[in-house]
């Protein structure tokens, strides 16, 4: 009894003793991972591989080479494309002033774009040319060693070769010994034949003055004196000129100068009874037939009754403007029948 006893004290003293350096040995465990943990930088990476190599910068210029002279500016725009982050150190450039060189920096004009991935710098740069020769020449521009700086990333530079513009002098090349008695003969303009240009001007001219004679004649504005004048065209002018008079009569004379035109077309006395016959001899005039037959019940009004005419004069003056182009138009229909 005494024997199963002690077995089982020993039995319970060495699970308490494996059970605590269990617990001791993770505890070192733990205490080791902090202590390595403290001993790395706080951003390093971990089982990251460093590039071989840094990434490449992309650069493009743009700079017109010709038309220069004395004074002039020249443009040389840079684009350079970088890594996201870097940023353009203006330092790097030359001296914005005067310096040894013919051509000088005067201004410089700079701008940044992010992307995803990278950043674009667009460096203008403005260039002054102060040296002329006798003799048309290039001149180079300065080169540039351009750097970009970045917070957390070791600086980046590129070199670009210097350009180069071409610049014309302002005074005439040097003449030298007799060469200037030998000068070229003054080149003449080209010929050029004007024939058809003045043909066809001559032409339209012309047309332009057949259609305003034929509209002076069609609508009598110069009052030309014919040898025999239509009737109507007759007492179109009469009415134009008693429209110019300033007295009280003048609606009554119009209206007896456009019963005569009726009179003198006919061949008789033309009155409202005898219209009827009046239009299927001239069937021309039936076109202002109504026009016609108002017109001569009011003047029978005025000349017979004594009462005041309905029509203006503007009225009959619109009236006989129309009863003469009716007149020319069957005249011209009549001598083209009889051609």
């Amino acid at each position: 009894m005494v024997f199963k006893m002690n077995k089982l004290t020993i039995n319970h003293g060495l699970k308490e003793f494996f059970a605590l350096f269990l617990v001791l040995s993770m505890s070192v465990i733990s205490m080791q991972i902090s202590f390595t943990a403290d001993a790395l930088p706080e951003n390093a990476p971990q089982n990251e591989a460093k590039p071989q190599n840094e990434a490449k910068l992309k650069v493009t210029t743009q700079l017109r080479e010709l038309g220069y002279t004395i004074g002039d500016i020249a443009e040389q725009t840079l684009t350079v494309t970088t890594p996201l982050g870097y940023v353009f150190d203006k330092g790097s450039l030359p001296t914005i002033g005067a310096n040894a060189s013919p051509v000088e920096l005067v201004s410089v004009k700079k701008s940044e774009t992010d992307s995803r991935q990278s950043t674009q710098h667009m460096i203008t740069l403005r260039w002054q040319h102060f040296r002329s020769m006798p003799e048309i020449r290039y001149y180079p521009l300065m080169p540039l060693n351009l750097k970009f700086t970045h917070e957390y990333k070791k600086p980046l530079s590129i070199n670009i070769a210097a350009g180069q513009i071409l610049v014309a002098p302002v005074i005439p090349t040097v003449i030298s010994g007799d060469s200037y008695k030998n000068l070229q003969a003054d080149v003449k303009p080209t010929h050029k034949n004007l024939l058809p240009h003045i043909l066809q001007l001559a032409l339209y001219s012309f047309l332009a003055l057949a259609c305003l004679a034929y509209l002076a004649w069609y609508f009598d504005w110069f009052n030309w004196q014919l040898a025999r004048l239509k009737p109507f065209r007759k007492a179109y002018r009469e009415m134009r000129r008693i429209n110019k008079q300033n007295d009280d009569g003048q609606l009554t004379a119009a209206i007896r100068s456009l019963r005569r035109a009726f009179d003198g077309m006919a061949g008789y006395a033309v009155s409202a009874e005898n219209l009827p016959s009046l239009f299927q001899s001239k069937k021309w005039l039936t076109q202002s037939q109504a026009q016609i037959e108002a017109f001569f019940a009011d003047s029978e009004r005025v000349f017979f009754a004594g009462k005041p005419s309905a029509h203006t004069l503007p009225q009959l003056l619109k009236l006989s403007q129309n009863l003469m182009q009716l007149e020319l138009s069957a005249d011209a229909q009549h001598k083209k029948n009889n051609a």
